[in-house]
């Protein structure tokens, strides 16, 4: 009678990895099934992996350290989550905070910046070590962090990332652009950036390769982003931003249409750009302040040139809701595994398809509280 042990090695190789794409509970199941299992999944175990705090990090980092010298990690798919921390008040701390002596709120302050000054140490050893471990692997990652604009991470890598085809992150980092040895990304093609503070894309330190940006949480702090945009792909900035909308509906239905392009794109292989705007809090009156305006409408300007006159580009831009940090914590959790089995992520056509993914993972989220709860 056959059984599992009669297939070749050569062809488990092929299945293992192909399994684990789920941030590894399929390795982790499949080395706990026998013993034959154990020793076929061995190489792939950290083919996907999630962390969510400083703590896995370096127990992690010790795990690998101890894997047998003849199992050597390759991890292609990675997710990092530090969103509650270095230090996160409870609710119960900002509900008395008013009520604090100008003493008190000093030595709160004073503690949380030591904590945060104590983490980021630790934290930066980590960094460097998982990184010079990862690099030559890895092939999709996310990284999230704390928005903290008072006190942003800066990150550095000690190496290159030759085969890291797509990058997200979230929060307060300052960019992969090393501070010792500068990161080089020669096969990146996808970049997610979540703006909150208005960060802009550091096109400096991204691959040439590009094909696909999103910029999320855009506001009006990002005012230079569709000039930034603009030269990205060649469009003609001085054009496009100085013309009314009718010059522009001209454009694009008679003679004119056939110009090509004035101006070097600085990403050539740039296709597809998204671009999600969050309105600011409407201010007297119910108006909304006409900078943010100007950002939106001056984006939406460029995306209706690229429909116009640039075949094979496509940049879409909407308007969303603010959605709280949580929530994109597990939307770029969901992206992430939908990313690493083929699927489409975050890289939207449409704005209907942005409105169907955000009700997915709440939705998913109310479940999942419910049954754990």
């Amino acid at each position: 009678m056959a059984n599992v042990t009669d297939i070749p090695t050569e062809i488990w190789r092929v299945i293992i990895p192909q399994a684990c794409t789920d941030g590894g509970f399929t390795g982790r199941s499949l080395a706990l099934t026998s013993k034959y299992f154990h020793s076929q999944s061995l190489a792939f175990r950290f083919h996907s992996v999630m962390l969510s705090s400083l703590g896995h990090l370096e127990r992690f980092l010790k795990l690998l350290d101890n894997q047998p010298k003849d199992c050597k990690s390759s991890i292609e798919h990675l997710y990092l989550s530090f969103h509650d921390e270095p230090i996160r008040m409870p609710p119960a701390f900002w509900a008395v905070y008013n009520r604090m002596s100008p003493e008190q709120k000093s030595q709160a302050s004073d503690s949380a910046r030591e904590a945060r000054a104590h983490w980021t140490t630790f934290f930066r050893t980590a960094w460097r070590a998982l990184m010079t471990i990862v690099a030559p692997t890895l092939r999709t990652f996310v990284l999230i962090v704390r928005d903290d604009a008072g006190s942003p991470l800066i990150l550095d890598s000690p190496c290159d990332f030759p085969r890291l085809e797509e990058l997200t992150w979230m929060g307060s980092i300052t960019g992969f652009d090393g501070v010792t040895h500068p990161t080089r990304f020669p096969a990146l093609t996808h970049v997610h950036c979540i703006s909150p503070r208005g960060e802009p894309v550091p096109w400096a330190t991204t691959s040439l390769s590009l094909t696909h940006v999103r910029i999320s949480c855009v506001g009006q702090e990002n005012s230079g982003l569709h000039h930034e945009l603009a030269a990205a792909i060649g469009v003609p900035d001085a054009w496009v931003f100085q013309h009314s909308y009718n010059d522009l509906d001209e454009y694009s239905e008679g003679g004119a249409a056939q110009r090509k392009p004035l101006a070097p794109a600085t990403h050539s292989q740039l296709r597809h750009i998204v671009v999600h705007g969050v309105a600011p809090m409407p201010g007297p009156g119910g108006f909304v302040p006409w900078y943010w305006n100007h950002v939106y409408n001056e984006t939406k300007r460029l995306a209706w040139y690229c429909e116009a006159h640039l075949d094979g580009v496509q940049v879409v831009v909407m308007e969303g809701a603010r959605q709280k940090e949580h929530m994109w914590r597990d939307r770029l959790l969901a992206n992430w595994l939908e990313r690493m089995q083929g699927g489409r992520g975050c890289w939207i056509v449409a704005e209907e398809e942005e409105e169907e993914d955000a009700f997915e993972v709440f939705y998913t989220g109310i479940v999942t509280s419910t049954a754990l709860s």
